[in-house]
């Protein structure tokens, strides 16, 4: 399991594919344009063109489905059975928008969506694009591990690719006599495997509370005291500028008291220079092995979590917050045993709509017995020929791995050993984990002082369509 993971490209001139580093992909050189590894022509690379990154994902076998574990993170906390229904302020938003009739097929629609299930990192990106996207900043989120049932599961043939295929907005209705698909997931853990499913394909789940409590990091005095420095220097800056407002910040600080909000003026490039310096100290300190697509999306999330603050947060609180999530995507062993730990709901039937489940406190320690599961890779290959470095994978079945060989990197590229997973017996089937969401290669993290000054926030609902 893993959040430093590459990408693969399809090249539209040929049927080969392009593998990209994380970081080749978050600097965008060239204008997001790279040369196809196999006939040279231009790449202009990004979602649309992004593939599966393993063809041999057992994920892809229909008989072996059901053997792993789906994740999925929502802010609520009886999901699925809350996921189902609109929220009555989007409803409220609706109506003085479009006519009744419309508003009810359009709630119809929303609530026969099918549910999404996918890889752990998937599901941990999801909540991040939730929290920056969809107004859920300040949201407190669950992390749902899941298993589908066995007898008499039907899965669509094959995957299908979001990009042009129905799949992010798919209705239950959509998914015809199947009880779900898989799909080419491009906006968590891009490359990966992700399901979309009936209510009734699911047969038990496990939930536990983000950030868990159990993780609590230590925050170093150092990092304090580094961060009260450039603090400091940031006020500094502040106290010495000019009273006078230029012509658009008059234009600005009218917009803004007419929204009824507390006009703050943007920062000087010295002042952005220095507040990122901040996000770059936190990210090495507290996202090692993260790779920075994923640390750009982590740190505006949390942007969004203290804009969505009543009160201010001090620099302290947001530290120890920034910890506190960062544990989930460098913890995640930790965050298994208490997974571990709890009881399997069984009130969910194979053929109920009504699903339960059972939530672990964030305070609880895993026991000490608590075995760490083996590693298991679970992204997915497209078709075609394939010039891609094949994936570091250690395939368990009921907890004994099989592992098939070793990483192998493209000539040049940097080091990327990419173990995608964890499988571990929860009763008598195996858990695997999920993949996740990574801005565009233009997209570029804020920094904590600029998104503090110019932080615009989306009304409800508004945002990427695949919420539940």
């Amino acid at each position: 399991m893993t959040f430093e993971y590459g990408y693969i490209m399809t090249c539209p001139n040929c049927p080969s594919f392009t593998f990209l580093t994380s970081e080749d992909y978050h600097r965008g050189d060239d204008g997001a344009h790279v040369p196809c590894a196999h006939c040279g022509a231009d790449i202009h690379f990004g979602r649309a063109v992004m593939t599966l990154r393993d063809v041999n994902d057992p994920a892809l076998d229909d008989s072996r489905l059901a053997d792993f574990a789906w994740y999925h993170t929502s802010p609520h906390a009886n999901w699925p059975t809350s996921s189902t229904t609109l929220p009555a302020d989007i409803i409220e938003s609706w109506t003085g928008l479009m006519p009744a009739d419309s508003v009810e097929q359009e709630r119809l629609r929303y609530e026969d969506q099918a549910l999404h299930l996918g890889t752990y990192e998937a599901a941990v990106e999801s909540m991040l694009r939730r929290m920056c996207d969809q107004d859920d900043g300040g949201a407190q989120f669950y992390l749902y591990r899941v298993a589908l049932r066995h007898d008499g599961l039907v899965i669509e043939p094959g995957w299908r690719d979001e990009n042009s295929d129905t799949a992010a907005q798919i209705s239950r209705a959509d998914l015809g006599d199947a009880d779900g698909i898989r799909y080419l997931n491009v906006h968590e853990s891009p490359g990966s495997i992700s399901l979309a499913v009936r209510p009734t394909a699911i047969a038990e789940v496990q939930c536990i509370a983000l950030p868990a409590a159990a993780l609590a990091v230590h925050v170093a005095p150092a990092v304090l005291k580094e961060i009260a420095r450039i603090r400091a220097e940031i006020d500094r800056i502040e106290a010495s500028r000019p009273d006078d407002l230029s012509p658009l910040e008059r234009l600005r600080q009218n917009a803004t008291v007419r929204s009824g909000r507390e006009f703050v003026r943007r920062a000087t490039p010295q002042q952005a220079g220095l507040a990122s310096q901040i996000c770059h100290l936190l990210e090495d300190e507290y996202l090692p092995g993260v790779s920075r697509p994923v640390r750009a999306q982590f740190t505006s999330a949390l942007h969004a979590w203290q804009q969505a603050q009543k009160t201010p947060v001090d620099d302290a609180s947001y530290i120890s917050r920034f910890a506190a999530m960062a544990a989930t995507l460098t913890g995640h062993e930790r965050i298994l045993q208490l997974l571990n730990a709890i009881l399997t709901d069984r009130r969910v039937g194979a053929r109920s709509e009504s699903l339960g489940q059972v939530a672990v406190d964030p305070a609880q320690q895993p026991p000490e017995d608590s075995a760490l599961m083996p590693a298991l890779v679970d992204d997915v290959g497209a078709h075609g020929v394939d010039d891609r470095p094949p994936p570091a994978r250690d395939r368990g079945v009921l907890g004994v791995l099989e592992p098939s060989g070793a990483p192998v990197e493209p000539p040049g590229a940097a080091h990327t050993d990419r173990d995608l997973g964890v499988v571990a017996e929860m009763d008598q089937f195996v858990i695997a984990p999920f993949g996740t969401a990574t801005p565009a290669p233009w997209r570029r993290r804020r920094s904590i002082l600029v998104r503090r000054l110019c932080g615009h926030r989306r009304p409800p609902g508004v945002g990427h369509p695949r919420c539940d």
